[in-house]
Formats: C-alpha cells, sequence, structure tokens
C-alpha cells in the first residue's frame, strides 16, 4: 500500500543522464557498501528523465528491503528507466515494490531489476513490473543471481500498448538459480 510509505526519495534532476552506467540515481551504492547498510520502508522515485534509476547498486551489496520503487518519464524518446540497476553488485532485493509509471511508450525501454556483470543478487518475494515502453522487462539478468517467490511482469499494472516487445524475465550470458 503506497500509503504505508511517507518518507520520499526523489531524484529531482533536470538533466538526463547519459547511458546505463551513467544513470541518474535517486539512490546510489557505491564500491565497497555491505550488507549492513539498510534501505528500509521508502519510496524511491527516480527523475522523470531518461537513463534513470531509483536505486543504482555499483560493486556493492546493500539490502534493499520493504520499499516502493518507481521509475517514471515524461518526455517521449527519453532513454532508458530503471527500477533498480545492480552492476557488478550482490544487493538483497527483497518484500519490494518496484514499478514504472508513465504515459505510452515515453521510455526507450524500462527494466523493473537490471542485473549484469559480476557478483550474486539475491532477490525474493518482490511484485516486479517492467513499466510501458517500446521494449519492457520485468526482470533483466546478465550474471548468475539467486531468485525466489517473487511476481514478474511485463507491464505495469493497467499497461497495455500496441507496439512494444515485453518480457517477464529476460536471460542473457548467465546460468539464474530460479
Amino acid at each position: 500500500d503506497k500509503d504505508t510509505y511517507k518518507t520520499i526519495v526523489q531524484d529531482m534532476s533536470s538533466v538526463g543522464g547519459g547511458s546505463r552506467s551513467d544513470a541518474n540515481r535517486a539512490v546510489f551504492f557505491d564500491t565497497g557498501i555491505t550488507s549492513s547498510t539498510i534501505i528500509d520502508g521508502l519510496t524511491i522515485k527516480t527523475a522523470n528523465l531518461g537513463h534513470s534509476s531509483g536505486i543504482f547498486c555499483d560493486d556493492s551489496s546493500p539490502t534493499i528491503s520493504n520499499n516502493i520503487i518507481i521509475g517514471s518519464a515524461e518526455t517521449d524518446g527519453v532513454g532508458d528507466i530503471y527500477g533498480i540497476i545492480s552492476n557488478n553488485a550482490s544487493p538483497t532485493i527483497s518484500n519490494n515494490i518496484i514499478f514504472n509509471e508513465w504515459e505510452d511508450n515515453k521510455a526507450n525501454n524500462s527494466f523493473g531489476i537490471h542485473v549484469s556483470g559480476s557478483g550474486s543478487s539475491d532477490i525474493n518475494n518482490n511484485n516486479i513490473y517492467g513499466g510501458k515502453s517500446v521494449i519492457t522487462t520485468g526482470l533483466y539478468v546478465g550474471t548468475n543471481i539467486n531468485i525466489s517467490n517473487n511476481s514478474i511482469y511485463a507491464n505495469s499494472p493497467g499497461a497495455v500498448s500496441d507496439n512494444a516487445i515485453s518480457y517477464g524475465v529476460y536471460i542473457e550470458f548467465s546460468s539464474p538459480n530460479i
């Protein structure tokens, strides 16, 4: 329930990021952050721009639980929108609601969670939605991770698109434990 989570963290950037590795971020976990760093019970929202992420984990291992994480885009043809990016990281992601919201096909690609590089993420007990864009993916897996007890959807609730390619889970170059 969105009303349960009263603390809101939002990226208010006015300029879009340049790429996935240089995305705007509402929350950024840099190299060396361990599982003792916990984000719990927040509403986290991206900037309304392209190449934005709610949470970006780079070579880190935070604990991300009991949050609502929202991707958003208001301009046509913006870059990619991510709820969570895990790049060479090993976060524990559990009991979250992750989705992307905007009008018809504003972003080029949208991802609930995008995991790539090395690392060993644990993703469990989440509701994960890809969003609504030209290509939408609930969970992109590009490394070996552990996935259990999630509800994963290609599109966000109520999203219908005539020209979209949708994936609930897209696995590439990896052997995840599902």
